[in-house]
């Protein structure tokens, strides 16, 4: 992989983990002024942006701890055989940003939140090193 596009992919990673910790760890009363602004685009009907039938909190978890995942992987290739230390990294950085979410007003830690950080580090590394695979046989 060239030097560049590692760099790329190594930036990413840490943008991505600025953004876990900056949006995950904003106040209630933002997370409602960004619904109630989303909420006229919004395709699903419900009474509220976010409902109980479609949990696009976790959504949003498991995404973002997905492509944090894969971009750490593909990132740091030379690493992957220790594909773990990332997502057990990962994972540390999962309950710290749980842990803080308990101090922030308006927000809450919860076990869904952290069960889908691990699903969606799992994916993150499972996407990467499947395509690292591929690439590198």
């Amino acid at each position: 992989m060239s030097l560049k596009r590692t760099r790329l992919y190594r930036c990413g990673a840490f943008g991505v983990v600025f953004v876990i910790l900056f949006s995950l760890t904003l106040p209630g009363q933002w997370i409602e002024l960004f619904q109630s602004f989303v909420h006229p685009w919004w395709p699903w009907p419900s009474s509220g942006l976010v409902s109980h039938d479609f949990p696009i909190d976790k959504l949003v978890h498991t995404f973002l701890f997905l492509l944090a995942a894969a971009l750490f992987v593909r990132g740091w290739s030379e690493l992957r055989k220790h594909w773990y230390l990332i997502a057990l990294s990962l994972l540390l950085f999962g309950l710290l940003t749980e842990f803080i979410q308990r101090f922030v007003p308006g927000r809450n830690a919860s076990l869904g939140d952290l069960v889908a950080d691990i699903v969606g580090i799992a994916l993150g590394v499972w996407f990467a090193m499947v395509y690292l695979r591929k690439r590198y046989k």
